[in-house]
């Protein structure tokens, strides 16, 4: 009888356990435990899927036959689109196609713009070349979006959602980028990503008079030099009829030599009208990033002061463009000073500020070695100061008063003004080192051109968590207690010891006494 009770129980649980997959593979189910929630559709992108008119197709150009160790990218690439597919209901349409069943889809992949990949894998005990596709097409109507290669998942809802806006939008909006042609900088990767869903349009002493805030969604200004009058004036109308500008103003130009050279623009008098003053100064601070020398044939990688590691805590928690922002680092910046005062109609706030232990170095002076750097960084009045900002109009017209026609006198509510005192953050040269930089440039420039649509499915792809800065007695607070917790330790169990083992003797003492 209890052999046959037994029997009964373990095919109940069987039956039990087989309705559950069942019931599991028809409707699925997960937990995502990551911290910012990697795994989970954001509220935006559900937004922009629900909003849909046609239908969206995924072409997932993936190889069949994929070595083990590309497996779980592949898993969670099905995820993801199971994720969208959930969302989008109907209007969500996955295909899968392996280019290497045969030569007409290895060929139509690669006129698409998917490109094979070659990986050294062993198989059968010997090492050989597989040519494998990790790609993606996204198609709405007549327009398609290209994923060359999927290389981690962390982007994929980022990119995807990114393609689908840009295929399922009528008009792309348009962005003017102004830079300074004497700059030693290049930003040709930050130019490359925000073509992908805007058309870039290079902006010069020829067109600037053509700005028009109805055409563009926002007007990034990159190192400023002297402007002419007339470039200045077109400026100041764009901001009049609306316009948003991303101002990244470097008061000292770092050649590669490092000598330092102060710019001097009349832009700076321009924005101080509007109630921001970009100072006349270098910002140091013990939290800092990494930089690295060259000292002969030796490279040495060392804190440098005059690069600010901001983080978390340092930036407005109330604000959606830096709200999710974990850590950048802005290299050689100048702080601000905001003149806004109650009797203003604009508004300032304080998106980002340097933390307590920071200090500043005047023009005359400052020196760029490391070692002057650190020194400087302990001396000076510390505390935080203001380093990037946002300003909202209404503005009154820096040529509110001059005898021009047709001058726009005041900004609507909308007019707004993103300000850096450096604009090195998102050169290429700095972003191989620090390319969670851009993060916070394409979150100014979204906001302004499309809203903050897409700003927290980037965000909350980046994590740091960094070692707070302590003062230096605490510093040798914890440096003396990981000396001595070792040996204390140990002292400890050996009295645990001795204690337990004489309590033992004494016992068995006593039982045969």
């Amino acid at each position: 009888m209890n052999r046959v009770g037994t029997f009964i129980t373990i095919a109940a649980l069987l039956l039990v356990i087989v309705a559950i997959n069942f019931f599991a593979s028809r409707h699925p189910f997960r937990i995502d435990l990551t911290d910012n929630k990697v795994y989970t559709l954001s509220d935006a992108t559900k937004k922009i899927l629900e909003e849909l008119e046609d239908v969206i197709t995924v072409r997932l150009y993936f190889t069949e036959s994929i070595p083990p160790s590309l497996k779980p990218l592949r898993r969670n690439v099905d995820d993801i689109l199971s994720e969208f597919k959930s969302a989008a209901g109907n209007k969500f349409q996955i295909e899968f196609i392996d280019p290497n069943s045969s030569s007409v889809e290895e060929q139509k992949a690669v006129l698409l713009g998917i490109p094979p990949i070659q990986l050294n894998v062993i198989e059968r005990d010997k090492q050989e070349v597989a040519k494998i596709f990790l790609g993606m097409a996204i198609l709405y109507g007549d327009k398609q979006q290209i994923i060359p290669v999927i290389k981690q998942i962390h982007n994929l809802e980022y990119d995807l959602t990114e393609a689908i806006l840009k295929v399922s939008s009528d008009k792309l909006p348009m962005i003017g980028w102004l830079a300074s042609k004497d700059s030693p900088e290049t930003y040709l990767f930050m130019r490359d990503s925000l073509s992908r869903r805007y058309k870039l349009t290079d902006i010069n002493n020829e067109t600037i008079s053509d700005l028009d805030p109805k055409k563009y969604g926002a007007l990034v200004i990159i190192s400023p030099h002297e402007l002419s009058e007339e470039s200045l004036f077109s400026i100041d109308q764009f901001i009049m009829g609306g316009g948003k500008i991303v101002l990244l103003a470097d008061r000292f130009q770092i050649e590669p030599s490092m000598k330092v050279t102060e710019v001097d623009s009349n832009l700076f008098a321009l924005l101080k009208h509007y109630g921001a003053v970009v100072k006349k100064s270098l910002l140091l601070d013990q939290s800092n990033a990494m930089a690295a020398f060259s000292g002969g044939p030796v490279t040495y990688h060392l804190p440098y002061a005059f690069w600010p590691d901001i983080r978390m805590n340092q930036f407005n928690p109330n604000n959606p463009l830096v709200s999710d922002i974990e850590s950048i680092v802005l290299p050689w910046t100048s702080p601000l000073a905001l003149s806004a005062t109650e009797d203003d109609v604009y508004e300032e706030e304080v998106l980002a500020s340097s933390s307590q232990y920071s200090t500043t170095v005047p023009a005359d002076k400052i020196e760029l070695d490391p070692q002057s750097a650190n020194e400087a960084s302990m001396r000076g009045e510390r505390g935080p100061k203001p380093l990037i900002a946002l300003l909202s109009g209404p503005f009154g017209s820096y040529y509110e008063a001059s005898d021009r026609e047709n001058v726009i006198k005041e900004s609507p509510e909308l007019s707004k003004i993103f300000v850096v005192g450096s604009s090195r953050w998102i050169s290429d040269k700095f972003l191989n080192n620090f390319p969670t930089n851009t993060t916070l440039f394409e979150n100014a420039v979204d906001s302004f051109a499309m809203g903050n649509t897409l700003i927290g499915i980037r965000s909350r792809n980046e994590i740091s968590r960094p070692i707070a800065i302590m003062p230096d007695g605490v510093k040798q607070i914890f440096k003396y207690l990981n000396l001595a917790i070792g040996p204390i330790l140990t002292i400890l169990i050996g009295l645990v010891v001795f204690i337990i083992t004489r309590k033992r003797r004494r016992k068995a003492v006593h039982l045969y006494e």
